[in-house]
């Protein structure tokens, strides 16, 4: 078993996030007790997955990166961070920016007045009777 490998982002290119855990094995399928989050992050009690555990039972696809919640590995195959061991993909995606995005504000609409529920009420056909 191979533990303690930096994992990179395949949604964002983080590197600083993810490591291989004692339960990786590179021969079976991605799961989520194969990856752990790095220190310090560990130790302030992070989530390990934004919305699911870091169980076997937890299948890649929903695997959602801490910072960025997009996938951790796409396709299943983990790309790590130290080029001796594997090779790094040829392309990596810019980290996304600091900069702030905009934020859009949901507001509920003003409820009807006893007037506009009357006139409501009124235009409503009838059910005929049998």
């Amino acid at each position: 078993m191979i533990s303690g490998r930096k994992v990179r982002c395949r949604t964002c290119g983080c590197t600083d996030m993810y490591e291989t855990s004692e339960h990786y094995d590179p021969d079976t399928p991605l799961t989520g007790d194969q990856l752990q989050l790095q220190q310090p992050f560990r130790s302030y009690n992070w989530p390990t997955y934004e919305g699911a555990l870091p169980t076997k039972e937890t299948s890649r696809f929903r695997m959602f990166c801490v910072r960025c919640m997009g996938h951790v590995s796409t396709t299943g195959e983990l790309h790590f961070v130290d080029p001796g061991m594997d090779t790094v993909p040829e392309s990596i995606p810019e980290p996304i920016s600091d900069e702030p995005r905009e934020v859009l504000t949901l507001t509920p609409e003003p409820e009807a007045t006893y007037k506009q529920k009357m006139a409501q009420m009124r235009h409503k056909p009838k059910r005929k009777k049998k």
